[in-house]
């Protein structure tokens, strides 16, 4: 299922992530990012936050092109608790690709590494969503609620921020329609 070396090069050059970035950075000034499902790094590198970190599986060293640190770890195995907890991370368009079953790892992993008054942002794939290596696609609602039981509340007027710096002249809408900001 991995993507390979091409795939990552001609993804890197897409103006989405510099749309991301300012979307991150319009939520506040951080010191440190966590990007689960990071792929290459490429978004959290634009950022231009000091500390990064990435969780991945399906990316290896070489296609990883952010300063930052890359940690390989199946989320259908496990949750990811890391030595340190971050005031934002980023899960988007990643938790289609871990099975039902095993979705509870990925919000864990969010509340465990999760600064007090931190702030995520996430989108996972809808219902009718196509998409390469999707498992598990589930309505807006469904997420929703999935974070609402790790004590995190969707916040209205910082998604309208974050999703405004998505312009559209991009064709990755996914992340416009899908994005929510929890806090």
């Amino acid at each position: 299922m991995g993507y390979n070396r091409h795939f990552h090069r001609k993804r890197n050059k897409k103006p989405i992530y510099n749309e991301l970035a300012e979307g991150i950075n319009a939520l506040g000034s951080f010191d440190s990012i966590l990007d689960i499902g990071c792929s290459s790094g490429v978004m959290m590198q634009k950022t231009g936050i000091k500390d990064k970190v990435g969780i991945d599986y399906f990316i290896t060293y070489d296609q990883f092109i952010c300063d930052g640190m890359l940690c390989l770890h199946d989320l259908n195995t496990s949750p990811k608790i890391l030595s340190k907890k971050f005031p934002i991370i980023i899960c988007q368009e990643t938790v289609e690709h871990i099975f039902q079953q095993n979705e509870d790892n990925v919000f864990q992993t969010i509340k465990l590494n999760l600064d007090k008054d931190g702030i995520v942002v996430f989108s996972g794939a809808m219902k009718w969503q196509k998409g390469r290596g999707h498992v598990n696609c589930q309505d807006k609602p469904y997420w929703v609620t999935k974070m609402n039981q790790i004590g995190l509340d969707y916040d209205e007027e910082l998604t309208k921020l974050y999703i405004s710096k998505i312009t559209g002249r991009i064709t990755w809408n996914c992340y416009k329609r899908n994005t929510m900001v929890f806090k």
